[in-house]
């Protein structure tokens, strides 16, 4: 990631919502970075997209592993890839998360997941902090972010 990026997030209004987010789901991928432990290098890659995208906001209705697979298909869809892609392996993703942490289970996990959630990683951060200057709150650049597609779409 480039500093230049990184700056409105090291400098600005720690109470923004995505200037926290931001610099929470940095510290957890800090840590994953310099993991040499498998799981656990996946395990908190994992922690800090479920930092920069769970809001609650669908817990009772859907649950946590649908609201990860809802923003971060909305986060992350292209033309390449539909939402409906991205959300199946965000659920493919957050299994092979509850496998580790409910049942000492690594053996789904793979390189590419590895990889994979590192860089969604990268892409979200760098997402957020470049408009962190513009929204206050992740609900907020969620709703920016589904109008942007359904103009594009």
């Amino acid at each position: 990631m480039l500093k230049e990026e990184m700056e409105p997030v090291f400098f600005g209004d720690k109470d923004n919502d995505l200037v926290k987010r931001c610099l929470q789901a940095l510290r957890w991928y800090g840590m994953a970075v310099r993991d040499i432990f498998r799981p656990d290098k996946f395990l908190k890659f994992v922690t800090a997209l479920e930092v920069l995208v769970l809001t609650g906001q669908y817990n009772g209705e859907y649950g946590l592993t649908e609201e990860f697979g809802e923003n971060l298909s909305t986060l992350l869809s292209h033309p390449k890839k539909t939402k409906e892609q991205i959300k199946k392996e965000m659920k493919k993703i957050y299994s092979i998360r509850s496998s580790i942490v409910h049942s000492a289970d690594d053996n789904k996990l793979k390189e590419e997941h590895i990889t994979r959630v590192q860089n969604q990683c990268r892409i979200i951060i760098c997402a957020l902090a470049d408009n962190v200057s513009k929204y206050e709150d992740f609900n907020k650049f969620l709703e920016y972010v589904v109008e942007l597609r359904s103009k594009t779409s």
